[in-house]
């Protein structure tokens, strides 16, 4: 007989319990450590590339932030670049249908990104998508149909165009609220275009359907076509409650024939002129389109009222409504009335009433524009580029009064752009150069300071366009005559793009330009000798030798740099007078900007000086100058100079130099080491090594450069031992690429034993390396 005992199977109850709980807590600690975190990471950056969007659609709605931004991000530019994969079919189950499960998911994150995705398939292939837009228009899911609808009036509106239009209308008559309000917007941009569609729509159904939207959204689209509403449903809309849909009503009288706009409707229309904003916008935007005040005993205050509304579409449709009013009406009513309601606290309102005043302009042009020369200078932009709109807009019917009052009107310019007088001014002269060019050159000459400044300043702002009107004449007059520092600024900056633009019209007055230059004060003078140095550049042989050399003795430095600049383009016609004054002068300034430029200007004609030595050792002196830019300068001009010697300049000034923090210093230093090479390359070899391995580009480039010309004269015999001993592991990096970039432009032109000894080098360094630049200069030499 068996006697139960159920403690026995206690223990392996426990052992049970035990593993289940280890095995729950390992996968519950296991789905967010770091090492499944990398696993999903790499995964999503795989899937990236093998186009697989499977795991991605799944991942874009993990809770991790990491992992989800990667998928969205990975995905996103799967299907940006599917439509340049021919390899690829985007109508694929793979790459279809995850996408539109993905639009329809609850998961609002899945939603956003598949919507974003199927938006840029419509732009970027719109005839392949344009099947799945049907056949989702015309699904019975609404979670389906509605993003594919919203999707159309985001997207353009050619692909909308291909949408047949009874799906559209399938759309409209939908029981579905949101689908058929999305159908009638559809509805709406398509009639923008084509207006025949709406000959074909149930009108007297759609504008009494229940929904409120729909009959405003329907109304309106009737009203921005032709198409006329029977009076009866305009009349009956008229007495609605809902005030949007008896504002859009409003809107529908002017498509209505004039015969049949009789003072039955107006009466309606006249008492809701008091009603809320939206509604008086569409009421005075109707009486603008239809007219005829008098006779329909239209009153005219509130509209006039309605110019100082705090809506802006208010504000907007009382000015049309006024306009046409005037149009009809010129002489019932001052324009003092309309004047009357500026407010100059308010900028919006203030532009509305410039804005019909500008309309009214015949009435009365000379108060008219009296007021909106007022309020031109006021601190609003939106304003004053309002008024100036007008003002260009009438110059037409009275360019003389125009032009006359507004260039005195004092400008404020800011530090880049013109003032709104200047602007006003030039785009008034481009409508008319041939009459307004002329007559503000005359007004250079006036006795109002305000009025030569903005004559000055629009001309400045014209010159580039309409130089054939300009003679330099006139504004070297005002650098002699004038006292205004302004002026004389704006005078200079005409004659310095003259200069630029045509340096040939200078050459007359050349003298004269030079001689007035000492009388001016400092800002202008800089401006001056700026134009001078572009004659120089283009015209050299027009500027005279010692006016310039006296540049050199300005008390401002930025004139003597210049001057030093400007010797160096005409230096050629004397090269032994003009290095004298750039050497005695330029190169013993005490400021380094102005021994620069000295340096610079005596590279560029040294070829014409007879007496290089004299330059040679005024240079070496300023190896140990204690600006930087200074010595980099006479390096490099040393350096590129024909018959230098090494004799001639001491080497340890050139070691100095190599050790310099400046990598630009050490960079001119290198290219001057080649002087030395060619002499004794043992001197130099193990300088030439370390700047081969310097961690600045443009220091190893200038040494590799030097090398090659120091090989090309000596031979290579000399320092291929060198070369290649430093080619192996024991070397720096950069070294060993600088070498062998210098053997790839070297040693293929030597023998072969030469060759051959380098490219077996190369290889063992390529094996072990595996650096681009040796291995390229191996295949390189292999090939040769």
């Amino acid at each position: 007989e068996l006697i139960p005992n159920f403690l026995l199977f206690a223990f392996a109850a426990v052992i049970e319990e035990v593993v289940l709980i280890i095995f729950t807590t390992f996968y519950l600690t296991a789905r967010s450590n770091e090492f499944t975190e990398n696993i999903k990471f790499s995964k999503i950056t795989e899937c990236g590339q093998i186009f697989d969007p499977i795991p991605l659609f799944n991942l874009i709605k993990s809770k991790n932030p990491r992992i989800r931004k990667h998928a969205e991000e990975t995905i996103l530019l799967m299907y940006e670049r599917i439509p340049l994969k021919a390899d690829i079919d985007i109508n694929q189950v793979i790459y279809k249908n995850p996408l539109i499960d993905g639009i329809t998911d609850p998961n609002p994150n899945s939603q956003r990104i598949c919507y974003q995705i199927l938006l840029q398939l419509e732009k970027d292939m719109p005839q392949t998508v344009l099947p799945w837009i049907k056949e989702a228009l015309t699904s019975p899911n609404y979670d389906k149909s509605i993003p594919f609808a919203r999707s159309l009036l985001d997207s353009d509106t050619q692909i909308m165009k291909e949408v047949p239009k009874s799906i559209i209308f399938s759309l409209i008559n939908d029981p579905e609220w949101r689908l058929k309000r999305l159908g009638v917007k559809l509805l709406a941009k398509l009639a923008e275009t084509n207006e025949e569609l709406l000959k074909d729509l149930e009108l007297s159904k759609l504008v009494k359907d229940p929904d409120s939207k729909i009959q405003v959204e329907v109304l309106e689209i009737l009203a921005n076509s032709s198409i006329e509403l029977p009076i009866e449903i305009i009349l009956e809309k008229l007495n609605h409650t809902n005030r949007e849909i008896r504002a859009a009503a409003i809107k529908n009288i002017k498509n209505l024939n004039i015969t049949k706009i009789d003072s039955k409707i107006i009466s309606k229309i006249i008492p809701l002129m008091r009603g809320p904003a939206v509604q008086r916008a569409a009421i005075f935007e109707t009486f603008a389109k239809i007219g005829n005040f008098r006779k329909h005993f239209i009153p005219i205050l509130p509209l006039l009222d309605g110019l100082t509304d705090s809506n802006d579409q208010v504000r907007s449709a009382s000015v049309l409504a006024l306009r046409k009013y005037f149009e009809e009406e010129p002489d019932s009513m001052d324009i003092d009335i309309i004047i009357d309601k500026i407010d100059p606290n308010d900028n919006e309102v203030l532009n509305s009433v410039l804005s019909l005043l500008g309309s009214l302009w015949e009435q009365n042009p000379e108060k008219i524009l009296t007021v909106l020369l007022i309020f031109i200078k006021f601190d609003n932009e939106k304003l004053k580029e309002n008024i100036s709109e007008i003002l260009v807009d009438k110059y037409e019917l009275n360019p003389q009064l125009i032009i006359e009052n507004l260039i005195e009107i004092p400008d404020v310019a800011k530090f880049v752009t013109k003032g709104i007088i200047a602007k006003t001014i030039i785009e008034i002269a481009k409508k008319d150069p041939e009459n307004v060019i002329p007559r503000l050159i005359e007004k250079v000459d006036s006795n109002k300071e305000e009025i030569r400044l903005n004559a000055l300043s629009s001309l400045d702002g014209l010159i580039d366009e309409y130089i054939e009107y300009f003679k330099i004449k006139p504004f070297l007059m005002l650098l002699q005559k004038d006292s205004n520092k302004e002026i004389k600024k704006e005078a200079t900056k005409i004659i310095s793009k003259l200069a630029k633009r045509n340096p040939k019209s200078i050459k007359p007055q050349i003298a004269i330009l030079l001689q007035s230059m000492n009388q001016q004060e400092g800002s202008v003078k800089i401006i001056l000798s700026k134009a001078i140095l572009e004659i120089a550049k283009d015209t050299p042989d027009i500027l005279p030798i010692r006016p310039i050399i006296s540049f050199l003795a300005d008390p401002d430095s930025f004139i003597r740099e210049t001057g030093a600049k400007i010797l160096g383009q005409i230096g050629f016609k004397a090269p032994d007078e003009v290095s004298e004054a750039l050497i005695t002068k330029g190169l013993s300034d005490k400021e380094w900007i102005v021994r620069d430029a000295a340096a610079s200007s005596l590279g560029k004609f040294i070829n014409h000086v007879e007496n290089k030595e004299k330059v040679i050792q005024t240079f070496v002196t300023h190896l140990d100058d204690e600006q930087s830019w200074v010595r980099r300068t006479v390096m490099n001009i040393l350096s590129e100079m024909e018959g230098v010697k090494a004799s001639q300049i001491p080497f340890e000034k050139v070691v100095n130099n190599l050790k310099s923090k400046d990598p630009k210093v050490r960079e001119a230093s290198a290219g001057l080491l080649k002087i030395y090479g060619y002499a004794n390359i043992n001197r130099v070899i193990d300088h030439i090594l370390i700047l081969l391995e310097d961690e600045d580009e443009g220091v190893r480039k200038s040494m590799i450069n030097a090398m090659v010309d120091i090989i090309q004269k000596i031979g290579i015999e000399k320092v291929y031992s060198k070369l290649l001993k430093n080619l192996s592991d024991e070397g720096a990096m950069e070294a060993q690429r600088s070498i062998a970039l210098i053997l790839r432009r070297t040693v293929r032109y030597a023998d072969e034993k030469i060759k051959k000894r380098a490219i077996s080098l190369l290889k063992i360094r390529c094996e072990m390396s595996q650096d681009p630049i040796i291995c390229e200069t191996l295949a390189l030499l292999r090939e040769s």
